[in-house]
C-alpha cells in the first residue's frame, strides 16, 4: 500500500511536466510555472494524497486524462498512432473511475478545436465502445441519481450552486477539522469559492473562444483538460447532491480537480492577459495568490495530518463478534487480545499488530512525571446505540512529531482499549511568532458502539508515545461506565 501510495504520488507530480510543456507553446512569462506549481503540490487534497485508494483512483484518474489530451495535442497534424495511444490511455482513463469516461468529451473538444474531423468521428466510435462497456460493467445505486434517474434535476439550484462552488472548492479552508473528517455545509452566498468558480467558468470560456480563433496546441490542450474537470464537478454535484441544501463538493478528496481547475484558470488567465498593460500586475497578484493558497494549505494539513498519523497508529480494526465481521470505528487498540471477545482460538485473520506503538505499550514505564491533569472528564449517550467519550487537557507539551503523540488507556479488570486524542492547531499569529503549527494540549472526542463492547467500570489514564517509548499515568483522570 505505501508503495501504491508512492506511485500515485509520483504520477500526481508529474502533470507538472505537462503544464511545462504546454506552456512553452503560449508567448507567456515562464513565472506563471511557478505560480501553477504552488497550487499543483499544495496540500488541498491531503485525503488523497495519504488514503492510499483515494490516490490511486483521483490521481490515476487524472493523469491519465492529462495524458490522453497530451497524445492528442503533441503532433502539428494528428496521426494513427498518437490517435492509438490516446485511445489506449482513454480506454483505462474510463476503468480508472466513473469520472473518467469525461475524458471522452475532453478528447472530442481537443479533435473539433485542432479540425481533425476524420479522427473525431473515430473517437466518437471509440467513446461510445468505451461507455457502454464500462457502464455495462457497474451498479448504479450507489448515489442518489443512480438510484433514480429523476433525483438529477431535483433541487437544481443547489446542485448548480455546488457545481459551481465545486471548481474553486480548494479554496474553501477551514480550521474546525483537526484529522481527515469532512462535513457538509449549509448552502450559502458567503463562501469565495462560488464567485472564484464562477470567475473560472468565464475563463474557460473566454480561452476556449481563443482556442477556437487561433488553435494554439497548448491552450487547446489545457482547455480540454478543464472540459474534463467540468464534467467531473458536474457528475459530483448532480449525481451526490440530494435534495437537502448542503455542499457536497467541499471535500479533500474532490479538490484533487478543484487544484486543476484553479491552475488551468491560471494558465488561461496567463495567455489572455498575454498583451495587456498590467499584465505583469496581474502576474504578480497570481503569484501572491498561489503562495498564499499553498501556504495555508501546509499550515492548515500539518495538524490533520499528524491527528491521522495517531488514528492510524492506533489501528484501524476488523474483528469478528458471533461471526460476523465487523469494521470498527477508529478509536481501538487492544492489549490482551481483546480476550471479551474472542475464544482461545483467535481467529487468524486478526493478527496482534507488531508496531513501534505496541513495543510502547508493552514496554511502557509508570510515572506520573511529565503528565498534566485532564478536564471535561465524561460520557455522553449518543443516538444509534454510541457513547462519546470525551477528556480535555490544555496543559500537555505541544506534539510536533508524526512518531509521538497522546491517547488514553480505557481500562477494566480486564481488557485495556486505547482512545486516540486530537491536537490542536496554533493561531495564524502564534505560528507566524514562533515557527509552531501545533499548540499543547489534545482533546479526546471518541464515538464507540457501546453493545460491542465488555460491560463495566473503566478508568481512563492518560498515555505517551515516542518511537518504540511509553510512559503510562496510574492516575485515574475519571471513571465511566459501559
Amino acid at each position: 500500500m505505501p508503495l501504491f501510495a508512492l506511485g500515485a504520488g509520483l504520477v500526481w507530480c508529474s502533470i507538472f511536466f505537462f503544464y511545462k510543456y504546454w506552456l512553452q507553446a503560449i508567448p507567456v512569462s515562464r513565472y506563471w510555472l511557478i505560480a501553477i506549481t504552488l497550487v499543483l503540490v499544495s496540500f488541498a487534497p491531503y485525503q488523497a494524497i495519504f488514503w492510499t485508494m483515494a490516490a490511486l483512483q483521483h490521481f490515476s484518474v487524472t493523469f491519465l486524462c492529462f495524458l490522453t489530451i497530451y497524445f492528442l495535442c503533441k503532433p502539428a497534424k494528428q496521426n494513427v498512432m498518437f490517435f492509438l495511444l490516446a485511445t489506449l490511455s482513454g480506454f483505462i482513463c474510463t476503468f480508472s473511475s466513473g469520472n473518467g469516461m469525461a475524458v471522452w468529451p475532453a478528447g472530442f473538444l481537443a479533435l473539433i478545436l485542432r479540425r481533425e474531423i476524420k479522427f473525431t468521428l473515430g473517437w466518437v466510435f471509440v467513446s461510445v465502445a468505451s461507455i457502454g462497456s464500462y457502464l455495462y460493467s457497474i451498479a448504479l445505486n450507489e448515489t442518489p441519481s443512480g438510484n433514480k434517474l429523476s433525483h438529477v434535476s431535483e433541487a437544481l439550484f443547489v446542485k448548480i450552486i455546488n457545481f459551481i462552488a465545486g471548481l474553486a472548492g480548494a479554496s474553501h479552508f477551514r480550521n474546525d477539522f483537526l484529522d481527515f473528517s469532512d462535513g457538509e455545509f449549509p448552502i450559502s452566498f458567503t463562501y469565495f469559492s462560488i464567485y472564484l468558480g464562477l470567475l473560472l467558468l468565464l475563463l474557460f470560456f473566454l480561452a476556449l473562444i481563443e482556442a477556437y480563433r487561433n488553435r494554439n496546441r497548448g491552450l487547446i490542450a489545457v482547455i480540454s483538460v478543464s472540459a474534463f474537470i467540468v464534467i467531473t464537478f458536474a457528475f459530483v454535484a448532480f449525481g451526490r447532491s440530494s435534495s437537502q441544501e448542503v455542499f457536497v463538493v467541499f471535500k479533500s478528496r474532490y479538490y484533487t480537480y478543484s487544484v486543476i481547475a484553479i491552475a488551468n484558470g491560471l494558465f488561461c488567465l496567463g495567455y489572455l492577459t498575454r498583451q495587456l498593460r498590467y499584465r505583469k500586475t496581474i502576474l504578480h497578484v497570481s503569484l501572491a495568490y498561489s503562495i498564499f493558497f499553498w501556504g495555508c494549505w501546509h499550515f492548515n494539513s500539518y495538524t490533520n495530518l499528524l491527528n491521522q498519523r495517531n488514528i492510524l497508529d492506533l489501528g484501524y480494526l476488523n474483528f469478528t463478534k458471533s461471526g460476523q465481521w465487523v469494521c470498527y470505528q477508529p478509536t481501538f487498540f487492544y492489549e490482551r487480545f481483546y480476550n471479551t471477545f474472542f475464544s482461545e482460538n483467535q481467529d487468524s485473520l486478526v493478527q496482534l499488530p507488531s508496531t513501534d506503538l505496541h513495543t510502547a505499550f508493552r514496554n511502557k514505564q509508570v510515572t506520573e512525571a511529565g503528565f498534566f491533569p485532564c478536564s471535561n472528564v465524561g460520557m455522553d449517550l449518543m443516538p444509534k446505540g454510541f457513547v462519546n467519550v470525551r477528556l480535555y487537557n490544555g496543559e500537555a507539551p505541544a506534539i510536533f512529531n508524526r512518531k509521538e503523540g497522546y491517547a488514553i488507556a480505557m481500562v477494566s479488570a480486564k481488557d485495556t482499549f486505547l482512545l486516540y486524542t486530537t491536537l490542536f492547531r496554533n493561531s495564524v499569529k502564534k505560528f507566524v511568532t514562533t515557527g509552531q503549527l501545533t499548540r499543547k494540549g489534545y482533546n479526546l472526542n471518541g464515538h464507540i458502539r457501546q453493545e460491542n463492547f465488555p460491560k463495566g467500570s473503566y478508568e481512563l489514564h492518560q498515555f505517551y508515545f515516542k518511537g518504540k517509548e511509553g510512559f503510562y499515568n496510574p492516575k485515574n483522570e475519571g471513571t465511566i461506565t459501559l
